[in-house]
């Protein structure tokens, strides 16, 4: 079945990740990234890459070398790390929860843009496969492919990058909450960085629980309620 492949081992399909996915992952988490070679690169170039960062993680800093010479007091002992900091610093997180954009200042003179796909109406799974099929590849099935390309097949590989920006630009990244019809007692977990996406079955709305079922923090719970209380389907949408 479609989206189906995951529900009954979520845990263990965790670690199935596309090598994109992890390294966004990486700079999402961070908050000390450095950028090297940065010689290597003109002004414009460099300075592309430090919003695209800042737009994945406007929290982290970021330090800039060349041959990898830094000035360690920068990244040693910094006693910068917090984990429940980290864990709310991803971009998506932050527009998510702040309606926060890239669309300004330095990220909209370099064309990085970024927004929120919200909806109270389901995905069809169908449609919804056949479209991502079309310009993205399913985790499982970069999971599965033996990593092998030809001239003919890489060839492809650009008319379809072509193609995708020709219709929608360039998408870095998107993440966060989908629901798909035939599947309403899960949250559907989106991710997708470059070409890859993966759609996997996440926790159980909230909806379907009762409220003495919420495993929140109590600062967590008028949010959850105002996302559920006065809708036909409860908390179920889309929220990428």
């Amino acid at each position: 079945e479609v989206f189906r492949d995951g529900l009954d081992d979520a845990e263990e399909g965790e670690g199935e990740k596309s090598i994109s996915e992890l390294m966004v992952e990486q700079v999402e988490f961070s908050n000390i990234i450095i950028l090297n070679k940065v010689d290597l690169v003109s002004e414009k170039k460099l300075e592309v890459s430090k919003t695209l960062i800042q737009t994945l993680n406007p929290k982290a800093k970021v330090v800039t070398a060349s041959y990898g010479k830094i000035d360690l007091t920068q990244v040693l002992n910094t006693h910068m790390f917090n984990l429940e900091d980290a864990s709310k610093s991803p971009g998506w997180l932050v527009s998510l929860e702040n309606g926060a954009t890239a669309s300004s200042g330095e990220a909209d003179e370099y064309g990085v843009s970024s927004f929120i796909f919200r909806a109270r109406k389901p995905f069809h799974p169908q449609r919804l496969h056949r479209f991502l099929q079309q310009f993205f590849i399913f985790a499982h099935d970069w999971n599965a492919s033996d990593m092998s390309e030809d001239k003919e097949e890489h060839e492809n590989e650009l008319q379809v990058r072509r193609e995708l920006e020709k219709r929608y630009g360039c998408i870095l990244r998107s993440k966060g909450t989908c629901w798909i019809a035939g599947r309403d007692e899960h949250e559907m977990s989106w991710a997708q960085a470059g070409r890859i996406v993966q759609i996997s079955p996440d926790n159980s709305w909230f909806c379907v629980q009762s409220p003495e079922e919420w495993d929140i923090a109590e600062e967590e719970r008028e949010k959850i309620e105002n996302k559920v209380e006065g809708h036909d389907y409860g908390d179920r949408r889309q929220e990428i």
